[in-house]
């Protein structure tokens, strides 16, 4: 009897739905099919409830949303610009969006949440393994690229307890670590995959870099994206 109140007061304010939709758009099966054990692979995910959204909004997504105040435009089939995602072909196979990388991909979070709330799929973004090595190791590749100080000049405990925080959220987003593999999987399972080409490189820009595109010089990622029949949205 407890169980069946505890169940209804989380469905009352959001925290439950009876049935949840993945990653890809279509329904789960049970209520493991894409649950926790699934975040972090190149495996479909449990799409957030409205109440998980909203209150996920609340925080580092509104931060964002408040200094960029983003706005979304997609081309339909006829070529027609419209305000908003609907020109993307998300329901009908696989999709790899492709961007410029940023820093720290700022732009990647208020994106996935107009995906989820506008389509109702989750894109999948393709993070330098370094986000899930742990927190010494992102923060050596930031010394590396110049944006960490060095430890002594740093108090140790909250840095780590920072990069940490940043793999997590990475993770709850829907990343996977970046490579072929996983790459791969997520396309076959028809996912919308998000791939920053340029990589860590792109990321780090140097003076008078700013919105230079830094891209390998085969772009094996549409060879993979013909494999499946993906649609390259850039």
């Amino acid at each position: 009897m407890t169980s069946a109140i505890t169940l209804l007061r989380l469905q009352a304010d959001g925290f439950y739905v009876p049935t949840r939709r993945l990653s890809s758009g279509r329904a789960s099966t049970s209520a493991s099919d894409g649950g926790g054990a699934s975040f972090g692979l190149p495996r479909p995910i449990q799409l957030p409830t409205a109440k998980e959204l909203e209150l996920d909004s609340q925080g580092f997504v509104s931060v964002i949303n408040r200094l960029t105040s983003p706005v979304f435009y997609s081309t339909t089939a006829d070529g027609k610009i419209v305000r908003g995602l609907l020109g993307i072909p998300v329901h009908q196979g696989p999709i790899l969006l492709i961007g410029n990388h940023q820093f720290f991909a700022g732009d990647m979070y208020p994106m996935i949440k107009q995906f989820i709330t506008e389509l109702g799929v989750l894109p999948r973004g393709l993070a330098h393994p370094v986000v899930f090595a742990g927190p010494d190791a992102l923060a050596e590749a930031g010394r590396q690229g110049g944006m960490v100080q060095e430890e002594r000049n740093r108090n140790k405990k909250d840095a780590n307890a920072g990069a940490a925080q940043f793999g997590g959220l990475l993770t709850t987003y829907g990343a996977v670590p970046v490579s072929g593999k996983n790459m791969h999987k997520l396309l076959e399972q028809g996912e919308i995959v998000l791939l920053y080409p340029g990589g860590a490189r792109e990321a780090f820009k140097r003076k008078g870099e700013a919105y230079k595109i830094m891209w390998p010089g085969k772009a094996e990622f549409v060879r993979m994206a013909a494999k499946f029949g993906a649609t390259i949205v850039p």
